[in-house]
């Protein structure tokens, strides 16, 4: 097998003499054969799998091969032959065997194959994560000429930055009033600026400064671009 280092082929060989041992110490026992064949499949896949080496070609193929093979060279299983003849006509890993109609052998490994597939797959799976996703952050502007903010009407503005182009609210942008959830000055002054090309003309009326610091104070409905 492809990866497959000594010392995996010792732990394999490990495996399989601690199950040729447990077999003999109890080989009157009915099934005594199979349980061993059932034991010694488990202990191998638990050996490929820690090696990395575990995949649905070895579990259905190679490693029902090599338990068949160990099972008849320990003696486990005794009613096969080296070579083929009118009895043992039926090929397994390296030996001829015969086996009868009392069960499906196709199955004789299902449970522990189905049991190391879901391990296969959820070792294949990504694993979930209890870190928090990460919000998308937004495009930053290395200087203000790359930014534009585009009223859209008096409490909603299109922000660009490059190609990344976002509509928001004063209140999303934090310009709400904590009192009464009407723009603040903040926003009132943004819309000016925005009315006069970023600039506020020191030379204004009481009343015009009035209108930037009071909000209650209506501003005239424009569509303006900073």
């Amino acid at each position: 097998m492809e990866g497959l280092r000594e010392e995996h082929r010792a732990r394999i060989k490990g495996m399989l003499w601690k199950t040729h041992g447990a077999f003999w110490k109890a080989a009157d026992t009915p099934n005594a054969e199979l349980q061993a064949m059932k034991r010694a499949f488990n202990r191998v896949a638990r050996v490929l799998s820690d090696a990395g080496l575990l995949t649905e070609q070895v579990l259905t193929q190679e490693l029902p091969d090599l338990i068949w093979d160990s099972a008849i060279a320990g003696g486990w299983w005794r009613l096969a032959s080296e070579a083929p003849c009118r009895m043992f006509r039926e090929k397994l890993g390296h030996y001829w065997v015969w086996r009868d109609d009392s069960r499906d052998w196709n199955l004789l490994f299902a449970p522990e194959t189905a049991s190391w597939r879901a391990k296969l797959l959820q070792a294949a799976a990504p694993r979930p994560t209890n870190k928090p996703a990460k919000p998308a952050t937004a495009p930053r502007a290395k200087t203000w000429e790359e930014v534009a903010i585009v009223f859209l009407s008096e409490e909603r503005v299109r922000i660009e930055i490059g190609e990344k182009i976002e509509t928001c609210n004063y209140e999303e942008m934090g310009f709400a009033d904590q009192r009464n959830g009407k723009p603040n000055k903040s926003w009132t002054i943004l819309l000016l600026l925005a009315r006069n090309h970023g600039i506020i003309p020191l030379n204004r009326s009481l009343k015009e400064w009035a209108a930037i610091e009071n909000p209650e104070i209506a501003v005239p409905r424009t569509v303006a671009r900073t």
